[in-house]
């Protein structure tokens, strides 16, 4: 392991307790606070030489391939069925 990448586990671990602080503390959705975290450590990874930017090209390729599965296109409307029973207190 070379020196450059030896505080990458490190950081993945900050990034997760970024998330769990953002979910239960911040009370941020799941979904959200999961997003969120991606995206600045995938920002983070590419700034710090980590992340290879064709590895970020490639993402809206795999979503769009991502959602084209009915089960993941579900998860959305569980997700706002969820937020809407939650505001309305049931």
């Amino acid at each position: 392991m070379s020196a450059a990448l030896a505080p990458a586990p490190l950081f993945g671990l900050a990034l997760f307790g970024l998330a769990l602080g953002l979910m239960l503390w911040a009370r941020w959705p799941v979904y959200a606070a999961l997003i969120a975290c991606s995206v600045w450590g995938g920002a983070a990874g590419m700034l710090l030489g980590w992340v290879e930017p064709g590895l970020v090209q490639a993402l809206p390729i795999r979503l769009s391939g991502l959602l084209e599965h009915d089960l993941l296109q579900a998860l959305l409307l569980y997700a706002l069925l969820g937020a809407g029973l939650r505001e309305l207190g049931l």
